[in-house]
């Protein structure tokens, strides 16, 4: 979090970690809503991987890339992610691009069945 928060102080645009963006590892983005200047470089957004959830698995991350686009939760258990990565996922704030916020995904997590 320090680091992340010292990157944003610096200008760098810092996205948050979601299920149908994040690799296991940060990357970086287009961003066409960068303004190039001084404390920033044009067009370019930092995306955070997976592995910045504690405790989730490469392995996880390796099924959510294989199950892209995913629509739902009920996509991810598909794909074979087992409840304890659906809820990490769901703590960690990483369902918006599914319409999903912290609190909401972590009750479908519960009635996603295994």
């Amino acid at each position: 979090a320090q680091i992340v928060r010292d990157a944003r102080d610096h200008g760098v645009v810092v996205r948050p970690i979601d299920v149908n963006h994040s690799a296991w590892d940060c990357t970086l983005e287009d961003d066409d809503l960068c303004v190039a200047s001084p404390r920033h470089d044009a067009g370019l957004a930092l995306r955070l991987g997976l592995r910045q959830i504690t405790g989730f698995r490469e392995s996880w991350a390796g099924l959510i890339a294989a199950a892209r686009p995913i629509r739902s939760l009920e996509d991810l258990a598909r794909a074979g992610l087992p409840t304890a990565a659906l809820k990490l996922l769901a703590d960690a704030d990483a369902c918006a691009s599914l319409g999903l916020g912290r609190r909401h995904a972590g009750w479908e997590v519960l009635r996603t069945p295994p």
